[in-house]
């Protein structure tokens, strides 16, 4: 079985890398293998396994050819800066509240879940019941839909507004790449 290969996953590695301050004597030092092989990887001409991606994982830390879906706090901030900035565009504030809203009951629900997974933490910390959690949760399941609603039906945005420019859309396109892929990873790992 191999992790997926060519340019991007080559690109990925070597970006994963750099971002770790690694120069790939030290990467391929610290990984067990040598500097021409982790090259030949970097550059696309060897496949990457999943025994040599997990190594890698684990020195540079999350990337998107490590096991399973997993973003980075680096990646999570671009993501959220991301729909903020293409929000800010618009120039909406129903807008603007709307993406803020759902970012922070997302976060509120992914807090709660992670703190209370320690059985050691109390649910005391939390005042709302299981009732109102399921109103949030529900809320953030049906956000999206109306998010889309509000910017396409509101009187105040004119949908050429929400267009970014050339460095923005390179870098939302990094980042629906990147959501993408985990994705499509995600449904392999599952067949």
């Amino acid at each position: 079985m191999e992790i997926r290969d060519g340019d991007k996953i080559a690109k990925e590695m070597k970006a994963a890398r750099l971002r770790a301050g690694l120069t790939q004597k030290e990467a391929s030092d610290l990984a067990g293998f040598t500097q021409s092989h982790l090259s030949m990887l970097e550059n696309g001409q060897r496949r990457i396994t999943p025994d040599t991606a997990e190594k890698l994982y684990k020195i540079y830390g999350n990337t998107s050819f490590g096991p399973g879906v997993y973003y980075s706090e680096s990646e999570a901030i671009r993501c959220v800066n991301a729909l903020e900035e293409l929000t800010a565009l618009a120039g909406s504030e129903e807008l603007s509240n709307a993406v803020s809203t759902y970012i922070c009951q997302s976060a509120y629900l992914m807090l709660r879940s992670v703190f209370l997974s320690n059985p050691e933490n109390s649910e005391e910390v939390f005042s709302l019941d299981d009732e109102q959690v399921k109103m949030i949760s529900d809320l953030v399941h049906a956000e999206p839909h109306r998010v889309a609603i509000i910017a396409k039906e509101s009187n105040q945005i004119d949908s050429g507004d929400i267009t970014p420019d050339a460095f923005q859309t390179e870098q939302l396109n990094q980042i629906i790449n990147f959501c993408e892929q985990q994705v499509k990873d995600l449904k392999k790992d599952g067949e």
